[in-house]
């Protein structure tokens, strides 16, 4: 991911970390930091980035390298509609759509032998998901009070992101 100042990837990183939590995925992170770039702005915690190799099971170790390919989709259209919709202020048109999808596409059939439709399925449900959630108004500005926290601390823990949702009425 590129961006285009370190503003923009503070909106960038605050929607990565909502993201999470729209996924139900905010026990795998402990914190978030733009001092890292892209999805490792995103602190994982080990226990979730190994779980899949301490797993026996060829299945269960392909079904945990499928979550956390969900998981890193999710981030990334996060990303990308947090810094199109809250930070520009704009929409986020077919153009930005059909890119990320086409590279979900590419990385989910390299990470996890994953067929385009079954991309595409989870794909569509995050990104619509996704881009519901970031025109509420209440969400956009829990967004850029993130933002603005993450350029003036650098990082924030998961406590802090936790603490900061639950103060706005978010979760």
């Amino acid at each position: 991911m590129k961006y285009r100042s370190e503003n923009d990837k503070c909106y960038g990183a605050a929607g990565m970390a909502i993201g999470l939590n729209i996924l139900d995925a905010e026990d795998v992170y402990s914190g978030v930091s733009i001092d890292a770039d892209g999805l490792d702005c995103v602190h994982l915690l080990p226990e979730f980035l190994i779980a899949d190799q301490l797993t026996a099971d060829v299945c269960e170790g392909w079904k945990k390298s499928v979550r956390h390919f969900h998981i890193a989709m999710g981030l990334v259209i996060a990303d990308r509609v947090s810094r199109k919709m809250v930070h520009d202020r704009g929409v986020v048109d077919r153009k930005m759509h059909n890119q990320m999808l086409s590279a979900m596409v590419k990385e989910g059939k390299s990470l996890c032998s994953l067929e385009h439709d079954e991309v595409e399925e989870v794909f569509e449900k995050y990104f619509q998901h996704m881009v519901r959630v970031f025109s509420n108004a209440t969400v956009r500005d829990a967004i850029s009070q993130l933002a603005s926290l993450l350029q003036e601390r650098r990082s924030l823990t998961n406590t802090e992101v936790e603490e900061l949702l639950t103060e706005l009425s978010i979760i």
